[in-house]
């Protein structure tokens, strides 16, 4: 997801249509409106001819999307899956726009206390408001999975399961009762430890459902052929992020596999994105 950069639009190259959308003669902006009188923000985006719709909203958000746990919903092999999901603010307010997703397992680490292993949340509802106030990223939806045995869904062969519980019945339901883009490049996977393999499994296994995949400290070459997989069969059109700990915090089997798809034609800084964190 990219990060705008500062620009300025004046009145002459910019209009606001009866429906609530911008159009622009001769640049793409990301455009946001905030409520509180705080008025609205234009980011130049990149160069492109054909006008960008906006969405803007103005109320604040009360409802608490994640505070419903879903009913459970099978997988292919009978394993029930609970999920959560989290709405981005204006959700409820801009009925006409539709919203790039964000698959995260290990779902009861994303947004409760009383959920989370040892009360330690990611605060992923925070995380991604604050960066949507900063325009930092496109609003976004979150579907947050719980795993029934994260050992096996998450590793080979039970991710295979996993996966076809994800694409088969997972995916068409979020599809069918949410405003989502349904293509690859609005569709992503997103994990850490055997989350993060389990993430990479499902992009190259299913490129043309999962388009992007975020892989955090993941623990490649445990119990997945993922690497190998990497090094003998064809290149997928993904966009891949990985990042791991120092040596001795999986940054030996991140670099690894950092390196063999660099090896198999993935651009750094465009299509792979690697980051190290040492210990603090």
């Amino acid at each position: 997801m990219s990060r705008p950069l500062a620009g300025m639009a004046t009145r002459q190259n910019f209009r606001w249509k009866p429906s609530g959308h911008i159009s622009i003669s001769n640049r793409c902006y990301v455009a946001t409106a905030r409520p509180c009188g705080r008025g609205r923000k234009l980011s130049r985006y990149r160069n492109v001819r054909s006008p960008l719709e906006v969405h803007p909203f103005f109320r604040e958000d009360t409802q608490c999307s994640v505070c419903e746990l879903m009913p459970p919903l099978a997988s292919p092999s009978g394993i029930e899956h609970r999920f959560r999901v989290f709405l981005p603010p204006g959700y409820h307010e801009n009925t006409l726009k539709r919203y790039p997703v964000l698959y995260m397992h290990d779902g009861h680490n994303l947004f409760l206390k009383e959920e989370a292993f040892v009360g330690n949340t990611w605060r992923t509802d925070e995380v991604i408001n604050m960066l949507d106030k900063m325009n930092a990223i496109e609003e976004v939806i979150v579907v947050g999975i719980h795993p029934h045995d994260r050992m096996n869904e998450y590793t080979m062969p039970g991710y295979e399961d996993y996966g076809r519980f994800l694409v088969e019945s997972l995916k068409p339901l979020i599809d069918g009762k949410y405003r989502t883009l349904t293509g690859p490049a609005n569709t992503a996977a997103m994990g850490s430890s055997l989350g993060g393999v389990v993430s990479f499994y499902l992009g190259w296994q299913w490129p043309e459902v999962f388009g992007k995949i975020a892989c955090l400290s993941s623990t490649f070459t445990y119990r997945d052929n993922l690497l190998d997989r990497v090094s003998t069969e064809s290149k997928r059109k993904l966009w891949i992020y990985l990042d791991s700990g120092w040596p001795g915090d999986n940054y030996e089997a991140t670099r690894s596999m950092r390196d063999r798809l660099i090896w198999k034609g993935y651009r750094p800084g465009s299509e792979l994105y690697y980051l190290g964190f040492s210990r603090s």
